[in-house]
Order: C-alpha cells, then structure tokens, then sequence
C-alpha cells in the first residue's frame, strides 16, 4: 500500500516508516483504504463485533494518529497498537448472557 507523506517533511516520511512497520506487525490485519482518491491520507481496519456491529479503527499514518469510531483521535505509534488491540479483542469477545435478577 502507497501511504501519503508529504516528501519536504522529515517527520511524515518517519511516520509513514514507522506504519509501514506498525502493518508488519500486525499481519493478521487486514489495512485499506476507504477512499484512496479523496483521502489518500487516510487507512482504515474494520473489524466486526459479535453482535455483527462494524468496528472500525481509522489512521492517518503521516501524522501517527490513530482512532477508533466513537472515540477520541490519540497520537503515536504505542497508543495505535493499543486502539487496535482493543479492537481485536472486541471482535473476538464471547457473547455473554445477561441474567437478571
């Protein structure tokens, strides 16, 4: 995937290294992105939760950002692997049965 950068700014070229090195290790997911003519900035991963519900985690690599629909944007590469970790573990949950009493 050809990520956005703008070449006259050291810091996005290192951030978009540091995605394409974020992506490496993260192979089981799957990145793309969602409009890549209007927003070429911007990467995406979607997973689903088990009630069928979209998750989805939105980057913008160039800036090291990263968000989770619903969320607050949070900056750096430690606090992405977190958004996403969190999402994974979301779309893997067990569904519980709530028992009232």
């Amino acid at each position: 995937m050809q990520l956005y950068a703008n070449q006259n700014d050291p810091e996005q070229v290192e951030n978009t290294n540091k995605f394409r090195a974020f992506m490496d290790r993260n192979p089981s997911v799957s990145f793309y992105k969602p409009s890549p003519d209007k927003a070429p900035w911007h990467v995406q991963a979607r997973f689903e939760a088990d009630d069928g519900a979209p998750i989805v985690v939105n980057f913008w690599p160039h800036k090291a950002k990263s968000q989770r629909d619903g969320c607050h944007a949070l900056e750096g590469w430690d606090a992405a692997q977190s958004v996403l970790d969190e999402a994974v573990a979301d779309s893997l949950a067990e569904p519980f049965d709530v028992i009232e009493g």
